[in-house]
């Protein structure tokens, strides 16, 4: 959830023109936050943390739980969605030239942002 709300808000920044760091520095203010886990990225990965989440939404619906379900959900197509954000950063960052044939080098592209 952590990480796909701050994707969202990192989203929002780059819409408006802010800087998702001042925003995770007011965050990492209020200890009930913290800004454990609070560094935009590429969306969460791995072999186990996308299909848990998968599975912990499909059993909030079995239970009833439409609340929770729906929120964990919408975590979840965050997380899809960062492939395509990181392809359109890319594309503005290559401006005229075409991606196709394109040599890209992404630095620190992980799926835990300072790993």
């Amino acid at each position: 959830m952590k990480i796909s709300y701050i994707n969202a808000v990192a989203d929002m920044c780059e819409a408006a023109g802010g800087d998702v760091s001042k925003i995770v520095e007011i965050l990492g203010i209020d200890p009930r936050i913290g800004s454990g886990g609070m560094m935009p990225g590429i969306g969460y990965g791995g072999g186990c943390l996308s299909k848990d989440v998968r599975a912990f939404t499909a059993s909030a619906r079995q239970l009833g739980a439409d609340h929770a379900a729906s929120l964990l959900r919408a975590a979840e197509k965050i997380n899809e969605s960062r492939t395509d954000v990181a392809l359109t950063l890319i594309t503005r960052a290559l401006g005229d030239h075409p991606i196709e044939g394109a040599r890209v080098t992404v630095w620190g592209a992980a799926f835990k942002p300072g790993t």
